[in-house]
Order: structure tokens, then sequence, then C-alpha cells
């Protein structure tokens, strides 16, 4: 099958060319020109066709966070989530996002416009603050555009893989139409990525200089990539460092040096300024919630897993076990029934646990997603009575802690987990599209892509490791990187994965290309290319 797919997408990429070549030669211009014309246009089709999924609709949760933090540093220069002055510095979220955002708020003002934070919340205000969505989605497509490019050198290719990138991501709603931080992190993600291939490709030392500070700004957007990226310079450090003392190369050293120097550059200054102001060097507070949710959630007995599958699983999945009678009933999900637990959102105890979360009183908490708000805000009405000056970082610290504590006491169970929240956030992609409002017939479509895309990421990983392709590793390695953290080390929401979905897709465009001639393809022999001498 995949031999036949890409015997066709060789004659149609083929005579694509050829039609290019035919008007290149009928319009006296170069094919060069022509095919940056197509790409261009492309590119611009895909961002008008999000910039129509903008609208007034109000943020909600984590987004007004970022909301806030990007309007107090706006109007008044302060990093902060406080409502009013004084305005004290706050890390509660990563800065690049929100400075971005800032940064489109004081154009808004010399345009003539200077929105109050209520009025950016919902209506003509919010539509308007989040076309700083517009800079990420045209950012993330031209990458898309010139990863295809490098990666394939075909022009059919490119287009194919920036409408599906476009369709699927850019423009849905879930991720131009908020203030989440999906998006920002996705097009990071992807400009990490082209700098690490054209780096690994051609050895060149800026490319590895680049692609290091594109790794700090990625942390910057998301923490986990602090971690993750940390994992995968100390990796090349060592291997450089052994490649050096075997073969007395110094090359390889310099490359990682590089990337480290650039990496450095970008996360220290933030990193100092909040050991200056806040006392601590965290890029970010809210670490701790994340991973008290994932310990509570360890705890699930084992009637309770085929629930979360379900629960947590795609439509295709939901219905095939419906007909065997494997499956889960609304009922179950409810109060009272054997899944209650794993209901997140829906349920008719919602408003309940709503109100004993609020409280703090996790004991009266029935679902795990309430139970630990319901946590740390016990631990700041604790704090608070103490009189302790920044209740909310104690106790994200405090539940930081007790989540450490909750996992290393068995960390068998830890990992034993772990596959069924990498099963979650592989199904991240959003049931409404771009003309779909949750139609069952695009959710199952979506739901498929979603599982050959993953499954083609992983594939092409694994390829890069098996044949030492150093292209295919730099494509992968990040992406691969994030999804194994948060499995690892969240409760792995949707979302979490989401940023990972334009690299799955080129992944499964890049699967399904024609043969390329470059030393180490998967589809040729297993030659190492220049990243393997990395």
């Amino acid at each position: 099958m995949g031999g036949i797919l890409s015997s066709f997408v060789t004659k149609g990429s083929d005579r694509f060319d050829a039609w290019i070549d035919s008007q290149s030669r009928r319009f006296g211009c170069r094919a060069g020109c022509i095919r940056v014309l197509i790409v261009g246009l492309t590119i611009l089709a895909m961002l008008a066709l999000g910039a129509t999924q903008i609208t007034e609709a109000g943020s909600q949760k984590d987004a007004l966070v970022n909301l806030r933090l990007a309007h107090n540093l706006a109007s008044h220069g302060v990093f902060s989530t406080a409502e009013r002055a004084p305005f004290s510095a706050s890390n509660a979220r990563e800065p690049v996002p929100n400075l971005v955002t800032a940064g489109h708020l004081k154009l808004l003002t010399l345009a003539g416009q200077a929105p109050s934070y209520q009025e950016l919340v919902a209506g003509p205000g919010a539509r308007a603050v989040k076309g700083a969505n517009l800079y990420w989605a045209a950012l993330g497509l031209v990458a898309t555009a010139l990863l295809c490019q490098v990666l394939t050198g075909r022009v059919l290719l490119v287009v194919i893989a920036t409408v599906l990138v476009g369709y699927f991501f850019f423009a849905v709603p879930m991720f131009v139409d908020t203030l989440y931080t999906e998006l920002q992190a996705s097009v990071m993600l992807l400009w990490s990525s082209l700098f690490l291939v054209l780096a690994v490709r051609t050895s060149r030392r800026r490319w590895f200089l680049a692609a290091g500070l594109c790794f700090g700004l990625l942390s910057l957007t998301k923490a986990i990539f602090f971690y993750v990226c940390l994992l995968i310079i100390g990796a090349l450090l060592l291997h450089a460092l052994w490649d050096a003392g075997r073969r007395r190369r110094r090359q390889p050293l310099a490359a990682a040096a590089l990337l480290l120097l650039g990496f450095t550059g970008a996360v220290l200054p933030w990193m100092i300024r909040n050991q200056l102001q806040l006392g601590t060097v965290q890029l970010t507070q809210r670490g701790g919630r994340v991973l008290y949710a994932r310990a509570i959630k360890n705890g699930m007995t084992t009637a309770e897993v085929p629930g979360a599958l379900h629960f947590w699983g795609p439509s295709f999945y939901q219905h095939g076990s419906r007909l065997l009678g494997l499956g889960a009933t609304p009922a179950d999900f409810q109060a009272g029934g054997r899944y209650q637990r794993i209901n997140r959102y829906g349920s008719d105890f919602q408003q309940a646990d709503l109100q004993a979360a609020m409280a703090g009183r996790p004991q009266d908490v029935i679902s795990y997603h309430r139970k630990v708000g319901a946590e740390v805000n016990r631990l700041i009405f604790v704090a608070a009575a103490q009189g302790v000056p920044d209740a909310n970082r104690k106790a994200e610290k405090q539940v930081g802690e007790k989540a450490k504590r909750m996992i290393l006491s068995d960390p068998g169970r830890h990992l034993m987990m772990t596959p069924l929240f990498l099963w979650r956030g592989l199904w991240s992609w959003p049931n409404e599209g771009v003309n779909f409002k949750a139609s069952s017939i695009y959710v199952l479509a979506k739901d498929l892509l979603a599982l050959l895309s993953y499954g083609a990421l992983v594939v092409l990983f694994l390829l890069g490791v098996i044949r030492r392709n150093g292209s295919f590793l730099a494509l992968t390695l990040l992406p691969v990187g994030m999804l194994l953290a948060y499995g690892l080390l969240s409760h792995n929401i949707p979302r979490y994965s989401a940023p990972a979905i334009p690299l799955m897709i080129l992944s499964l465009v890049l699967l399904l290309s024609p043969p390329s001639h470059e030393p180490g393809s998967a589809h040729g022999r297993s030659a190492p290319d220049n990243g393997a001498r990395m």
C-alpha cells in the first residue's frame, strides 16, 4: 500500500513540476519564482481561513490568566496576574506567548484602540486581542512549508502539507480562537525542528546556535520543553565527548556546545528575573498542580481503567467497544456510576464538585479533576491564614512535593499507568473543525488521521534511530520527547499533546513521499547522513 501511494505521489508530483516548467517557459519567468508564488498563495489562503475562525467568544480558565498577564505587561509594564495595584511580579505562566500578545495590545493602542481588560475578555475586544494568533499562524505555516521543502524538495508535497497542517491545526478554532498557548508551542516546535534539521544536514554552526535559541524560546513557551531540551542537549554533549575522545574530532562537541549556548542565552534571563523577584529559578509555578493530578490518577483502580480508555478514547473505539459489549454507558460516568471519578465535565454532580473544590474540601469531591483543585485551595487557605505573603505559590510547591512523594512511594505503579496517559494524549485533535461542529463524519475522519499521523511520527523516529538518519531524528526528537514527558509527568489532557499535530502530519506526508536521494533516507539505504555525525 505504501509503495502504491508513493508511486501515485511521485507521478502527481512529477506532473505538477512539469506543469510549472511549462508555465515558466510560457511566461518567461523562472520556475522557482512560480513555486514560491504557489506556496505563498497557499499559506495566505490558510491564514485567511484561520482569520475567519477568530470570533468575539470570551476567554476562559487558563486563557484568562494569559490575558491578564499580557494586559498588565502592556498597560503597567509588569508581568503580573494582579487585578489592581500593586502589580507584583509573577511566573504563573510562560512569558513568550504573553510577551507577543502584550506587543499586539501595544499596536492596538497605537492604532487608536485602548480596550480595558474587561473589554478584552469577550466581544469585539476579544476578537481584536486574539488577532495576535495570526502572527503565530503565519510563522507556523511558513515553517511547515520550509520543513517539507527541505525534507522532500517537491512543491506538490509542500502544498499538501501546508493545506493539511493549516486546515487541521492553524485554522482550528480551539487553537486560533483562544488564548491558550498550544498554538504558540506548535510554532516554536516547528522552527526548533527546522533549524535542527538544517543543522544536522549542513553541519553549519549557525544553525546549531539558532536551534539552541529556539529550544530556549520553546521552553519559555511550554515549560515541559525545558526538561526535554536539557535531556537532548545533555545526550548530544555526552555523545560528542565520547566521539571526540575516540576519533579526536571536535566538530560534534562544538555543535553541541552551540546548542547549549543558544538554549542558555534564551532561558537564563528569565530564570535570573524569577530568582531576583520571586526567589525561585522555576520557569513557571504550575508544575506542582499538574504533577499532583497525575499522582492522584495513578491511584485509579484496575476496574476504572476500561472506563478511562473509553472516556479518553476516539469515536471509533467508543462505538466499537459498545457494539462488542465492552464499552461504558453514559450512566457509568454520572453520580454512583462505576466510572464517576473519571468524568471531568458534564456530570450530574459537576456543580457540587465545583463548590467543594472552591471551598477547599477535597474529601467532598468525587472527580479526580476537582480533587486536585480542592487540595490546592485547601493549602492556599491554610497558608493565607498563616500570613504567608504568596499563598498561591506556596500551595503549588506543597502539592508538587506531595505528588513527588506519592509517585516515588510506588514508581512501578506510576510507570504501569503511563501507557494509559499516552493513550489519552494521542487523541488531541479537537472534535470541532473549521467547517464542522462536532460532525460525526468529521470526528471519525480526524480521529483516523490522528492515529495515522501519530503512528507516522513514531515510525519516523524509529527509522531515525535504527538507520541513524539524523534528519529524521532532528524532525522527531522534540515532539516525541514532549509526548513521552507529558505521558510520564502529567495527567496529559488532550490539548497538552496538540503542539505535536503539525509535525505528526508532516511525518505522515514524509512517509508517503517518493524515495529520497538523500543518504540515510527511509526509502533508501541505511547509510547515516550528516546528522549521525553531529
